[in-house]
């Protein structure tokens, strides 16, 4: 009913390479923050907190552990990118600086 996504890594689907979902600069999860800023340009990285993390906060309201435990282990700093009017698109990076989740929400900005 929304605009608004979010993927993270999927052994079902990401190791086997079918279905991967990328953005559309061909990003997906588990390339370098290095690969994202090279394509979406350079953005600061950000420590995540959780408690003051919009996502994690949405998941604790709708009891979606897995998602909760997801972030838990694989969110660790994030970037940022604006676009005017349309969203933002959010790259969660894991311990290693590879992205592990990706959101993008559209006409909400955080």
């Amino acid at each position: 009913d929304s605009n608004n996504y979010y993927f993270l890594y999927s052994p079902e689907l990401d190791e086997s390479k079918e279905a991967v979902v990328t953005t559309a600069r061909n990003i997906k999860v588990g390339d370098s923050q290095a690969e994202v800023q090279a394509v979406y340009g350079k953005q600061d990285i950000q420590t995540v907190n959780l408690a003051d993390d919009p996502l994690y906060n949405v998941c604790q309201n709708e009891n979606d552990t897995t998602m909760i435990q997801a972030m838990k282990e694989n969110c660790k700093s994030y970037c940022v990118y604006n676009y005017e009017d349309e969203g933002q698109i959010i790259f969660y990076f894991d311990s290693d600086d590879s992205v592990s989740l990706i959101l993008y929400l559209a006409g909400i900005f955080y």
